[in-house]
């Protein structure tokens, strides 16, 4: 059999399908609950869905990172989800890249901690829980919210982009 995309892939709806909301719903597994793991892989997924989705809006200029998601989400994403997406980046490519191509540290990463079950203010599951540092573009300060309610806000949009 001859596929006429990446193996089984060739449309966004296929990738949002087969591996972006996959990814998601393995997360959501008992044993994946607290998986760096399992949340940075369907972070990054979630992350590059913008190439495939909006790939015509991307420009063949080099974008600071946040200046392509402000530009290709224009008009379409809320000031929130478009944080919510910056830091999707910091951690897409700060996992992939931990130095520069100038040899500097990565100082591009998001901030996230694993926090321990006694301790947990941030949710009702019991076990340790992945946080993460959103910070807003308008200067209203910084909230941290969990890896899972940070992965939901990624796919509530995006689901909402689908025809």
């Amino acid at each position: 059999m001859t596929f006429h995309g990446t193996f089984e892939i060739a449309t966004p709806e296929e990738y949002f399908e087969k591996i972006v909301l996959r990814t998601y719903l393995e997360t959501k597994e008992p044993q994946n609950k607290c998986s760096s793991a399992a949340f940075l892989i369907a972070t990054t997924f979630a992350y590059h869905f913008i190439d495939w989705r909006y790939s015509s809006k991307k420009s063949e200029k080099k974008d600071d990172g946040i200046g392509m998601i402000k530009r290709v989400l224009d008009g379409i994403a809320t000031n929130e989800e478009i944080d919510y997406f910056d830091v999707a980046r910091q951690i897409a490519n700060g996992t992939k890249h931990f130095k520069r191509s100038d040899g500097a540290p990565n100082d591009d990463r998001a901030k996230t901690a694993v926090v321990n079950p006694f301790s947990d203010e941030f949710t009702d599951e019991f076990g340790p829980t992945l946080l993460i540092d959103i910070t807003r573009s308008d200067g209203s300060g910084t909230e941290k919210v969990t890896a899972r309610d940070f992965l939901e806000k990624l796919l509530i949009f995006w689901r909402g982009q689908m025809p």
